[in-house]
């Protein structure tokens, strides 16, 4: 109380605790629709600013797809699907709270995803965590998949993603950056309230 203007920079509106205030402004119109049903805010009004990063990558253009892969990756068949696996540190529990995997749990995980790519004749590009240490994935990589998956960590992100078919994640903020760029999102289910938090509200999953 008695604050005159708060910036809330979460992108789908699952800010829940108590804000009074003269002003709140918000990434996206998704956020501030959800905020207007809310009791806990309490607010004099609402103003939707955008986010510059969604604008870059709304109007990026970059070099040609295969130019990209012929330089990055070259012991793959740039003709070939590239799906680019944005993968997480944390993962949403059934229990309502965030878990990190375990090594064994996390390389049948990352199986599962290889297997299918390799079954369909895809490039599978791998995207660790920035605080996940790249020595599993590649020993990963190494070991099990060495012809279809190649590491991707290292990369600007809008020129690697225009260089993939499609992106797969959980409920990584990529997967918007992806969505605005024109790529195919496909978005795994953790999330146990059928929400995919926010995401289908705004048309992407």
């Amino acid at each position: 109380r008695g604050i005159t203007s708060i910036v809330v920079t979460d992108l789908v509106g699952s800010w829940t605790v108590p804000i009074t205030a003269d002003h709140l402004t918000v990434l996206n119109q998704t956020a501030a629709d959800t905020y207007k049903q809310l009791a806990a805010i309490q607010v004099g009004q609402i103003h939707v600013l955008g986010n510059p990063a969604m604008d870059r990558a709304l109007h990026f253009r970059g070099q040609d797809p295969a130019i990209f892969r012929r330089q990055h990756f070259p012991e793959a068949l740039a003709d070939k699907k590239f799906i680019l696996f944005d993968e997480q540190d944390l993962y949403w529990h059934q229990d309502q709270k965030f878990i990190t995997l375990t090594q064994a749990e996390r390389r049948h995980y990352l199986d599962n995803i290889a297997n299918a790519c390799e079954q369909l004749d895809y490039v599978l590009l791998l995207r660790p965590h920035p605080s996940r240490a790249p020595d599993f994935y590649e020993d990963w990589i190494r070991t099990c998949h060495p012809r279809h998956t190649f590491m991707a960590s290292g990369y600007e992100l809008y020129p690697l993603l225009n260089a993939s078919d499609a992106v797969l994640s959980g409920f990584s903020t990529l997967l918007l950056d992806a969505a605005y760029m024109h790529k195919p999102i496909i978005m795994l289910k953790h999330h146990v309230d059928g929400s995919l938090l926010g995401f289908e509200r705004m048309g992407f999953a």
